[in-house]
Formats: structure tokens, sequence, C-alpha cells
């Protein structure tokens, strides 16, 4: 849901959603709809260019998958 959430918001705001989310474990569970984080940036890069240089820097830090009830 929230990466169709996206690419509406990011057309509707001229933008480009390249792909990339970004998910956190919630000691709760939000209610519908809840916006629980989200980034605009401008940049004159080009989008593999700018998920190179902002989120692929080889320092990510990423840790074991979280097991859900859905699977």
């Amino acid at each position: 849901m929230a990466e169709a959430e996206a690419g509406e918001y990011a057309a509707d705001v001229a933008g480009e959603y390249l792909g990339l989310a970004q998910v956190y474990a919630l000691t709760d569970e939000p209610g519908h709809g809840a916006e629980l984080f989200s980034l605009l940036r401008e940049s004159p890069l080009q989008p593999a260019a700018y998920l190179d240089a902002f989120f692929d820097t080889g320092d990510e830090r990423r840790g074991a998958p979280i097991e859900t009830s859905e699977g």
C-alpha cells in the first residue's frame, strides 16, 4: 500500500517515485493511512545516481528480516 501511495503522491507533486521504500519495526500497529516517515528532496542527479549517492553508499546497516504474522 505504501509503494502505491508513494507513486500517486510523487505524481501529485510533480516528482518521481524511485522505487525505494524503507521500513521500520514498530512496537504498535499504526492506523490505516498513518504516515510514519517521508522524504522529499530535489536533486539534479539522475535517479540511479541519486540512489547511489544517498542510499547505496556501502555504509548502510542492515538487520535480519523481521518475522511477521503475515509471512
